[in-house]
């Protein structure tokens, strides 16, 4: 299961669908690094979404987990070879093991882990229609309401900004 984990005190951790980190171009002339999340909305309430990430503390730092990935058993095998003319030598080559069903052994499984500090502008949230199961021939197609948030990471421009009033030296 693919969770997120954001850095508030209780370390809130939430089932997320997709996550995609993305630029998008704002005030004709900027760009901006997006995180785009898509949740379950059977599983999540928007408001308390809202209300998480809101707050810039609860989103200075998130982890994204992915689906774990099996990494299989493996073992190298030597080979005598000769060519043509008669010279020998050893050939190498790493091969998967199979069980008895002829499946790979899965040695252990490694968690695709992101890190993403900072997206602590809150651009957007709402809920959007998914496409579930395509349209066939025989019935249309399904859709599934998702909670969709949008974070922005603050550019080196507003960061600087952002600086200058925290010292005093900027009005706001």
């Amino acid at each position: 299961m693919k969770k997120v984990t954001f850095s508030d005190l209780a370390k809130t951790k939430l089932t997320y669908l997709t996550a995609l980190e993305t630029e998008e171009f704002y005030d004709n002339a900027y760009r901006r690094r997006v995180l785009r999340l898509e949740l379950d909305a059977a599983g999540h309430s928007l408001d308390a979404l809202h209300q998480l990430l809101c707050e810039e503390e609860n989103v200075k730092h998130i982890i994204l987990e992915g689906e774990p990935d099996p990494v299989y058993k493996t073992t190298v095998v030597t080979q005598e070879v000769q060519d043509a003319e008669g010279k020998t030598g050893t050939v190498q080559q790493e091969i998967t093991l199979l069980d008895e069903q002829g499946q790979p052994v899965v040695d252990h499984y490694v968690t695709p882990t992101n890190v993403y500090d900072d997206y602590t502008i809150l651009m957007s949230i709402g809920i959007e229609k998914k496409q579930v199961s395509p349209e066939t021939s025989e019935a249309p197609a399904k859709y599934a309401d998702c909670l969709v948030a949008k974070l922005g990471k603050p550019t080196y421009r507003e960061r600087q900004m952002a600086q200058l009033v925290k010292q005093g030296l900027l009005a706001q």
